[in-house]
């Protein structure tokens, strides 16, 4: 299965909408549950206050045999956008 997600806000604000964020199958959303304290971990190691838009892209694929996971992958993109939230 697999997952993506994306969002553009301050470092809370996605960080709250990585929070609340649900897939659409049970498979992909327990993927998705394991790579996001992670991502939470990235966004608040990386980035601070002042508050500054960033971009977070991030998409992940597990594959499973007989439901054991045999790999998994995932891309994160995190950036800054260089602009000031109002």
């Amino acid at each position: 299965m697999s997952w993506c997600f994306g969002a553009i806000g301050t470092p809370a604000r996605v960080a709250a909408a990585l929070e609340a964020h649900r897939e659409y199958s049970h498979e992909s959303q327990a993927e998705f549950e394991e790579a996001k304290p992670h991502l939470v971990a990235l966004l608040r190691l990386n980035f601070n206050e002042p508050p500054c838009a960033i971009r977070l892209e991030a998409s992940g694929h597990a594959a499973r045999q007989a439901g054991v996971k045999i790999y998994g992958s995932v891309q994160v993109r995190i950036e800054p956008l260089g602009m000031q939230m109002v």
